[in-house]
């Protein structure tokens, strides 16, 4: 009986250790946290001793709206199922169209299935944990996604949601179904927004990259030798410039610019000329940079969205 018991142990520990490792935060709470930081700042989300804690301070409508945005994040860049039939992230299909219904906004008309990350989208490759990024974490606009129509559809989660719960008139008179699709379609500012949101969660994933395999299809924090992707800080520098266009020539905003250009020199040191984060060594300061460009935004963003209508018509003054 004992030596059962002993070898289901066994088998269970060697399928645990089988299994295909994952190369990102470990859940999406902690994706959550990042954007809460950038978005409110350290007064709604600290970091002690390494680790960010969230205080909770969103509360009622906004607390939903928070929800959503982080759902359709993560649904646009995490979602994947090893097969046709898993359907993992499901139930955060399902919370954000609840959420969407208690803000009063319409649900998405997308179904599940169409934005599953599967064996039908890989071409009958089985996802896996270490295998989904290639299709969704190598740029908000790269343009060599082995399935780039699949990618679209992807962006166009985060882009609705974003576009719904904070650009989109409040006024009921702005829902005539076919006039409104055009007349408010998202506008420039509100996808600079959802790439910001897609670069923060990507961060994430860098912050967790102790070794190079981690590190694996996913963009970097700067170029390295592929002209197609040109590197997290650069592309965060022309997102913002976009989401602020208003406040470009503001002392916060130049501040903020100034300080990725000099956070994208010391991490070019690292990698060397024509280089890589290819060593250990190199991973452990790629995650100071990372978790340094996170702290960087969460200094700047929530002063300068503070000052922007569609934030806080939804947030009030939580940026402040």
């Amino acid at each position: 009986m004992k030596r059962r018991i002993i070898a289901c142990i066994l088998i269970v520990v060697l399928l645990f250790c089988a299994a295909p490792t994952a190369h990102a935060h470990d859940d999406q709470g902690k994706h959550d946290k990042d954007l809460k930081y950038v978005l409110f700042g350290e007064k709604f989300v600290s970091r002690e001793n390494g680790s960010l804690i969230d205080h909770n301070k969103l509360r009622g409508d906004e607390l939903t709206a928070f929800k959503a945005i982080a759902n359709a994040a993560a649904l646009t860049i995490d979602q994947f199922s090893a097969n046709t039939i898993e359907k993992k992230k499901y139930k955060t299909f399902e919370d954000l169209q609840e959420e969407l219904a208690k803000l009063k906004l319409p649900r998405l008309v997308i179904s599940f299935d169409s934005i599953d990350l599967n064996a039908n989208v890989s071409g009958g490759v089985n996802i896996y944990a270490n295998s989904h990024r290639c299709y969704t974490h190598q740029g908000w606009n790269y343009s060599k996604y082995p399935n780039p129509d699949f990618w679209n559809k992807r962006k166009e989660i985060l882009i609705n949601v974003v576009n719904e719960v904070l650009f989109y008139p409040k006024n009921p008179l702005g829902r005539v179904p076919w006039l409104s699709n055009i007349i408010f379609a998202p506008s420039e500012q509100c996808e600079a927004f959802c790439g910001m949101v897609y670069y923060i969660h990507i961060l994430g994933d860098h912050i967790e990259g102790d070794v190079p395999e981690k590190l694996t299809d996913l963009e970097p924090l700067i170029q390295y030798t592929n002209l197609s992707t040109p590197g997290i800080i650069t592309e965060l520098q022309e997102q913002l410039n976009v989401l602020f266009v208003s406040q470009r020539s503001t002392r916060m905003f130049m501040e903020l610019q100034q300080e990725l250009s000099a956070l994208k020199s010391k991490a070019e040191k690292n990698c060397g000329t024509w280089g890589a984060v290819d060593t250990k060594e190199k991973c452990e300061e790629n995650q100071m940079y990372a978790a340094a460009l996170l702290d960087i935004l969460a200094e700047h963003i929530p002063q300068l969205l503070s000052m922007e209508p569609f934030f806080t018509n939804r947030f009030s003054n939580k940026a402040k």
